[in-house]
């Protein structure tokens, strides 16, 4: 290193430098320079562009007095990648003229570039245009994209990507020299690629679903069979192809006949019950044992190899209908259907939907009228049987205590209301109703408390006492799957309902949220209804801004709004949408008192600063670090609010006398300007070679963390590109919350502090603590 420190400069020509290498050459202080040239033009571009950072040493600026045209051949948002074509001018002309545009001659290069965030005048090399699969359905993926990161695996000498008019992709791998084996071998197949998983799941993170490659979809060339490379070393790819021709033929047969020996057919009529036992008979075939038709599968243990039979049973019906319409329907499924819809219900959901309005429900691409009807079916599904006639409802006796029933008391939202609920005068009892585990439930509660420093004889003197009682529950099933004489005495007990257990899920659909999530709410508001007390209980449930998230005209109001537009079209928030409008119509209908909180994002607790590094923000603060720089750009403001004032929060406002109901707003009512942190990073952190933490702004960042030089394992933002991609897009969170109904009610909400520099700087202490983040 020493010696390359010792020059100026350096640099490469010929062929890409691996994106990992490049970057951690940079990192230790290396400048080096790309030569980009061709024997038609000659030098193409500027060795030293004026404003480049080091960081952006894979981007090349073309030579001014060049004419170029960048013709789109991509997918993104603005055209990219881009094929480099370069114009005839002023009496000179290209060594060679392959194209002719609007009668100017010029030569294409077949070269893709990817332009630059910022700098108008700078383009990475993504590829040729040869590179480009095109999959039966018109769906393209960029080879390169998912090439690059695999390569960078020390197991793997080259990687090609196949898929040209098929229906899903695959990848041709050249294990490297010392890893070379027989893949006949089935038990050395299989564990190659499972060698070579993590590297191919980082390639699948940064692509989009119809690129993404399954395991089962790996092929691994023969010994003495070696790939066909150029003088430069770099693989042939439509000779690596030809050369594959027969095995990659024969990968494909294998895995389209993994489908129902049974052969079943679309049934007649498509709707949701006869396609509900179409789906539920496929799905036990690639289990190989009963499952509920609410079941979700992969916690049933369903794999890709499965999914792969279910959804190419699904085609095979589709295909081998007589009708032209439905055998259509086989290439508007997509390859993640079993992973968007994961139980036969779901799936039967979503297939009606194709089958009848020829769109796939709650997949996210909707139209806007597609989404409102998606939710607004859902929310009358949960409602349309509601009793019409209001429950008597006998005036509140203020001075009686609370018995409440509390879901998923084990999480860290749960587990601080919990807390809170214990240490409440007011509260007589607590039922902590929360799913089987493989521990008892007052042990993982103890853990719970344990990890997040909170005093544990307080928990231990209310299981002593009976104030707080575990019971596990299945929330969507009759009676919650309780005793019966269990189920009566909390039945003719319970006052106050806090529903606060629900799966973080950002990748599910609001079909998966359904048989368990949509149902069990509904199941807590029959519980009330048949309440045998004069009073039925109040329900209350922890929703989510996401809800609203796109509600952009000033702050969003504290009531429910049958807005279907204000939601985010995606599964996790729509599910609790339709949660905030089943209650907001029970109410209603039958006068159940019921009050919903959309809560903004909840940071670690005000005193230790325990803030789980499984969230999307110690992710991102992690990633700076990773990356050496800060999104100066990333939100105007943090409206953050700690995690134990949320869980007082939501208790002040169920326990209060007034007996309150409707909709309520938690997040910090003192919002930060982002910028305000951002010294406290730069100074709190610093890169692995101990640099300073550049400013940048949020495009840069989030290409730098896509250049395919990070790993998930050292940089778990990756994970979450799709969402910061999101967020520039202007399709996450927009909203902000009016909080005035919520602060008169509780006083814990009218003293939150705002997440200032010394808060901050707990948090990431906190991280550094457990070696999330390097002191």
């Amino acid at each position: 290193m020493d010696v390359l420190r010792g020059r100026k400069f350096w640099f490469f020509v010929g062929a890409p430098v691996p994106p990992h290498f490049g970057g951690f050459l940079v990192k230790e202080g290396i400048h080096f320079l790309s030569m980009l040239g061709s024997t038609e033009i000659g030098q193409m571009n500027v060795l030293e562009p004026d404003g480049r950072l080091p960081e952006d040493w894979q981007y090349h600026e073309i030579r001014p007095d060049l004419d170029i045209v960048l013709e789109p051949r991509g997918s993104t948002p603005d055209g990219g990648p881009f094929e480099l074509i370069i114009l005839a001018k002023d009496g000179w002309r290209p060594g060679t003229i392959n194209v002719n545009i609007n009668g100017v001659e010029g030569y294409s290069t077949s070269d893709l570039y990817q332009k630059h965030a910022t700098h108008p005048r700078l383009f990475k090399h993504s590829g040729r245009a040869d590179d480009v699969v095109v999959l039966s359905n018109g769906e393209k993926t960029l080879s390169r994209a998912i090439e690059v990161p695999i390569e960078a695996d020390p197991r793997v000498s080259a990687v090609i990507v196949f898929g040209t008019g098929r229906t899903q992709n695959g990848i041709l791998v050249a294990p490297s020299s010392d890893h070379v084996f027989d893949p006949s071998d089935e038990t050395k197949l299989a564990e190659f690629r499972n060698a070579i998983w993590p590297s191919v799941e980082k390639a699948n993170k940064t692509s989009p679903q119809h690129s993404q490659i399954w395991k089962e979809m790996i092929l691994v060339t023969t010994p003495g069979k070696d790939l066909p490379r150029t003088d430069k070393g770099s693989v042939k790819r439509k000779a690596a192809i030809d050369l594959y021709a027969k095995e990659i033929d024969e990968l494909y047969l294998a895995v389209e006949s993994l489908s129902s020996s049974n052969k079943p057919s679309l049934p007649e009529p498509a709707d949701e019950d006869s396609l509900g036992t179409f789906f539920h008979a496929i799905v036990e075939e690639a289990m190989g044992k009963p499952i509920g038709l609410e079941d979700d599968v992969f916690e049933q243990g369903m794999d890709s190899l499965k999914a792969i039979f279910v959804r190419n049973s699904l085609l095979s019906a589709c295909r081998s209908s007589e009708k032209p319409e439905v055998q259509e329907l086989a290439s508007k499924v997509p390859q993640n259907f079993v992973f968007l819809y994961s139980s036969p219900k779901a799936m039967a959901t979503a297939m009606a939907s194709l089958v009848q309005s020829g769109f796939l429900a709650d997949s996210g691409m909707e139209t806007a009228e597609q989404h409102a009807q998606i939710l607004n079916d859902m929310i009358s599904k949960y409602t349309s049987d509601l009793p019409t006639q209001k429950r008597t409802v006998a005036p509140a006796d203020l001075n009686e205590d609370d018995v409440v029933i509390l879901t998923g008391s084990t999480g860290s939202l749960g587990t601080f209301i919990l807390h809170t609920l214990l240490l409440n005068p007011r509260v007589k009892q607590v039922f902590a109703f929360n799913r089987a585990g493989s521990s008892p439930s007052l042990q993982r509660q103890r853990r719970s408390y344990k990890e997040r420093r909170l005093d544990e004889a307080v928990l231990d003197v209310a299981a002593s006492s009976g104030k707080v009682v575990f019971h596990d529950i299945q929330v969507n099933q009759p009676e919650f799957g309780l005793p019966h004489d269990v189920f009566a005495a909390i039945h003719s007990s319970v006052t106050l309902i806090i529903h606060n257990a629900w799966a973080l899920n950002f990748n599910w659909s609001l079909a998966t949220f359904e048989p368990v999530h949509l149902k069990g709410l509904r199941n807590f508001v029959d519980f009330a209804l048949t309440s045998p007390r004069n009073s039925p209980p109040r329900i209350a449930f922890t929703s989510s801004i996401a809800s609203a998230g796109a509600h952009t005209t000033g702050p969003v109001p504290e009531e429910s709004l049958d807005d279907p537009s204000i939601c985010l079209p995606q599964g996790y928030a729509r599910s609790k949408y339709v949660g905030e409008r089943i209650l907001a119509i029970a109410s209603q209908k039958t006068g159940v008192p019921t009050m919903s909180f959309r809560i903004g994002q909840i940071s670690g607790d005000s005193k230790a600063g325990i803030w789980n590094v499984t969230d999307n923000v110690p992710a991102l603060v992690r990633a700076c670090q990773e990356l050496g720089a800060v999104p100066v750009d990333w939100l105007p403001v943090v409206a953050w609010i700690p995690v134990d004032g949320v869980a007082r929060t939501v208790v002040d406002v169920c326990t209060d006398r007034g007996r309150r109901a409707g909709m309520f707003h938690v997040a910090n009512p003192k919002p930060t300007p982002w910028s305000e942190l951002i010294p406290v990073l730069q100074s709190s952190l610093k890169t692995q070679d101990g640099k300073d933490l550049q400013l940048i702004k949020m495009r840069e960042w989030v290409d730098r963390l896509n250049d395919g030089s990070q790993s998930a394992e050292s940089n778990p933002a990756v994970k979450l590109i799709a969402f910061f991609e999101n967020n520039l897009a202007g399709k996450g969170i927009r909203c902000r919350l009016d909080l005035k109904k919520t602060m008169e009610v509780s006083e814990t909400l009218r003293e939150v502090t705002p997440i200032d520099k010394k808060a901050f700087e707990m948090y990431l202490n906190y991280w550094k603590s457990v070696s999330y983040l390097r002191g």
